[in-house]
Formats: C-alpha cells, structure tokens, sequence
C-alpha cells in the first residue's frame, strides 16, 4: 500500500470517526432537552399541585392564575400586620394563655389523691410565671407612667420599657410548630415536592459550606464565657425560653462588618453557627441584640437548615459556585425563585421566635427601625430601645407605603 492511500484511508477514518462523535453529540443533546423539558413540566404539575393544596387549605377562591392567590393573602396577611401592629402584641398574647390554660387544664383535671408530688409542684411554679408575664403585657407600658427614680430618664424621654431587668417567661416544651407560620410550612413542602432536589441542593451546598465555615471561624470572634460574655448570657437565655437543648445550641461569633446584620448557617456535619457584624453590637441595646439573636435562633428551632444553607448561598448567583455546580445553572435559576419564597416565608417564622424570646413587641420593632436606617442618636454606652413616638411614627409610614402599593396597577 503506498503513503498516498495509506493518507486518504487515515483522512477517511478521521471524517467517519467526527461523524459518529458528531451524531452522538446531537442524540445526548436531544436526550439533555428532553430531559430537562421533562423536569420542567414535573416541576410545573408539583408547582400546580402545591398551589391547588394551599389554597384548599386556606380557603382561597378560585382564580385564574394560582400564584395571585399566593400574592394577594401574602399582601392582606402584611398589610393587616403592618396597619395594626397590636396585632403582634395580641398573638404573643394570645400564645402564653394558651400556655396557661393547658397548665390550667393539667391541675383541674386530674385527680390527685394525697400530697402533691414535685410534678403538679413544677406546673403550679409554671402557672404562676405565665400569668406574671400575661400580667405584664396587660399592664400599662411602663412608658406612659412617671419615672420612679432619677435613674429614670429613659421612659421621661418617651423611650419604651424594653431592656429592664424583668424576668422573661420560660417556655418549656416549645415546639417549632407551635409558632411557625403556615406561609412557611406551605413553601417549605413545595420545595421538598420538586423530585430529586434535596439530593442535588445539598451536594451544590456541601462544596462551599465547609470554606464559609473557615472563613468565619478564622476571621471572626467565638463568643463565650470570656469573649463577649454578655452576648454568652444572651444566647444561652434565648435558648432556655426557645426550649433548644444544649446539644443543639449553635455557636456565635462576632465579625466585623459596618453593615449590621445577623446570619446563621448550617454546615453539614457541624454544630450550626450564628454571626453577628460588630456594628449590630455597637447599634443596638442588649434586648435588641438578645431579640436578634433569638430570630436566628428561630432559624435552628424550625431546621430550616439545608435550605437556609442553600437560599445563603445560591441566591448569590451559579456564576458564584463551583465549575462542576454551574452546569446545574437553569435549575439553580428556577430554584432560585422557590428559595427566595421560602426564605421570605421563613423570616416570619423567626419573627415569631423573635418577639416569644423579647417578650415586648416595641423591642423587635425597634430593632426593624434601626435597621432600616433609625439610629438611638446617643452615645454608645446609653443605647436604648428608640423612643415609642419614633416606633409610631415608623408603623405610619408603613401605613403610607400599604396605601401607595394598593393604589398601584398589577405591572407597576
């Protein structure tokens, strides 16, 4: 065989060879959109089925779109919150008599024959802590009253009650549902409703939890016993009242940060941890800062864990993850949107946990106001909770925003 054919004979393997890489390459293509047109529609037909559920649930009329039923009764839901926020005081209320009234229910129905024995002791000791604290949130604010002393500059200047020195409730036997808010569990089974997802999430996760983990730990403070231990005192006693057992109590750490902010995070495998930027600490007063930490807190309580890992981490974008995640981009994309629903529903949940441990709803708003861009205007060693005709003024300004939004068409 001369050089010539043996070349015309390589050049013709080489063409039959791309032609059968290029027809597998198309046919895997072709099995890839399928495969993805498939996962949409099942994610669609969950979606539908999810939608068709909640709104059973609660009551929605039929419309025809499923997700405007979603966003007029998230809409009602904050707007009625927002245009009464007694509201919040009266469902904190309305919780530790429930509260009594089982321990009520416990003592009288039950037949006891001789002594007492330590048990009916303990709910008696109990029965009379709740009504002590039902007694306090039924009680004039302390703020309108005069000061008793002169150390009683605080309520003169019309600043509210919040951060005396008033024992706080205990909630023992807490459960997660006994606070958590029905928008939350609604999209928390929408997410473990799309097939195979949970599996995919927490490998995506796993690949940057373990750096954030170090990245925190190696540039930020452990909070304890010698390192902020004021802060120590307060994790400990929003974990008592939250009812979260020692075994489960996360770390805290401090890192410096000029954006006040709090955030935890729960890495696989690892005690969760929480974060807490240096400038929450010098903005707030310490029943702010124990109100903040109990909203993290909120986060443990529920085991939101894999997806608050995964809504902290993905929405920052797939360009930000790991080559191999990247692929996964249009159902990171889609997955987006569910996690930045949940994570919405989930914060009220925390809310929740928030106002159970400050047990006085002007602490949490406070800590909203300030946030939002409300400062104490005082020196850092007389930091208090804002004045309570400052926090008025705040809910009517959330008043003006509900009447904007009501006023506005569905495209604006």
């Amino acid at each position: 065989m001369s050089s010539t054919e043996l070349i015309q004979q390589l050049l013709q393997a080489e063409k039959q060879a791309e032609e059968v890489v290029s027809a597998a390459k198309k046919s895997r293509l072709a099995k890839l959109r399928q495969a993805k047109e498939k996962a949409e529609e099942e994610i669609k037909e969950f979606r539908d089925k999810e939608e068709a559920k909640f709104q059973k649930e609660m009551g929605f009329k039929a419309t025809t779109d499923p997700a405007d039923a979603l966003k007029e009764s998230t809409k009602a839901e904050i707007a009625g919150v927002m245009k009464d926020f007694a509201t919040h005081k009266a469902r904190t209320i309305e919780y530790i008599v429930g509260r009594v009234m089982d321990v009520q229910v416990t003592l009288t129905s039950t037949q006891i024959q001789g002594p007492l024995d330590a048990s009916f002791l303990r709910a008696d000791a109990e029965l009379r802590t709740l009504a002590e604290a039902v007694d306090r949130f039924l009680r004039d604010d302390p703020a309108d009253k005069p000061a008793a002393d002169a150390g009683g500059s605080q309520e003169a200047h019309g600043s509210t009650s919040a951060g005396k020195s008033t024992q706080q409730v205990q909630l023992p036997g807490l459960e997660a549902n006994d606070f958590r808010h029905p928008l939350d569990r609604r999209q928390t089974r929408v997410l473990e409703s799309i097939p195979a997802i949970s599996g995919v999430v927490r490998q995506v996760v796993a690949q940057l939890e373990q750096s954030i983990y170090q990245d925190n730990i190696s540039s930020s403070i452990l909070v304890g016993e010698k390192q902020y231990p004021s802060v120590h005192v307060m994790l400990q006693r929003a974990c008592d009242i939250l009812d979260i057992p020692k075994e489960q109590r996360p770390e805290v750490y401090s890192r410096q940060n000029p954006q006040p902010n709090a955030y935890t995070l729960a890495v696989q495998g690892k005690r969760p941890f929480i974060v807490v930027h240096t400038s929450l600490l010098d903005l707030c007063c310490p029943a702010e800062v124990e109100a903040v930490i109990a909203h993290e807190l909120g986060h443990i309580k529920c085991e939101h864990g894999t997806w608050l890992s995964a809504a902290n981490v993905l929405l920052v974008g797939a360009s930000a993850l790991p080559l191999p995640a990247r692929v996964l981009g249009p159902v990171l994309e889609r997955l987006q949107e569910d996690l930045g629903a949940w994570q919405r529903a989930a914060e009220l949940s925390c809310d929740r946990a928030s106002l159970l441990v400050a047990q006085d709803p002007w602490v949490a708003l406070s800590v909203l106001v300030k946030l939002s861009g409300g400062s104490s205007m005082n020196s850092p060693s007389s930091k208090q909770v804002l004045p309570k005709e400052q926090l008025q003024a705040f809910l009517e300004q959330a008043k003006h925003y509900d009447e904007s939004k009501s006023q506005q068409g569905p495209l604006q």
